[in-house]
């Protein structure tokens, strides 16, 4: 069977779990993520509320797994990158010098260098100047690596 995702103002990942039995579908201005289980012909099933965010965390941006099906989400606003072990509770939190985290990716020699993606976009002057740093790319280095990604020719 096959499940329509309903629509959404700001959707952002999807996210796939290493076993790629989970789809995680952020919801950015609804500031909750989904988990549609995939069955073995790669439909999707019903949803299950993976998690909400409270209202001084910001809102849910990019999303990635890593290698244990941990979920690393960038928060626009929330000054924060989270990683949220398969049952959702909140293991690790990176904080960041701006506001507006908008993605996270694992890779590097041993997949353990996360690269954080973040944005300066509507940003007016006096928050420009109190974070210099909005829009550029930051690293950080993490317990669990990436999955590694076989590469492609298109």
């Amino acid at each position: 069977t096959k499940t329509e995702i309903p629509p959404v103002a700001i959707t952002n990942g999807p996210a796939i779990s290493p076993d790629g039995r989970t789809l995680y579908a952020v919801d950015t201005l609804g500031k909750r993520i989904d988990a549609y289980p995939i069955d073995a012909d790669g439909n999707v099933g019903d949803p299950r509320l993976f998690l909400t965010i409270g209202p001084d965390d910001g809102h849910p941006d990019g999303a990635i797994c890593d290698s244990e099906g941990g979920v690393w989400v960038g928060f626009f606003g929330g000054w924060a990158a989270r990683r949220f072990a398969p049952d959702g509770i909140c293991t690790d939190i990176v904080r960041f010098p701006v506001a507006n985290i908008t993605k996270i990716a694992l890779g590097g020699p041993d997949g353990r260098t996360a690269y954080a993606t973040t944005a300066a976009k509507g940003l007016d002057d006096e928050a420009l100047a109190a974070q210099p740093l909005a829009g550029n790319l930051f690293t950080f280095r993490v317990a669990v690596p990436g999955v590694p990604v076989e590469p492609v020719t298109l």
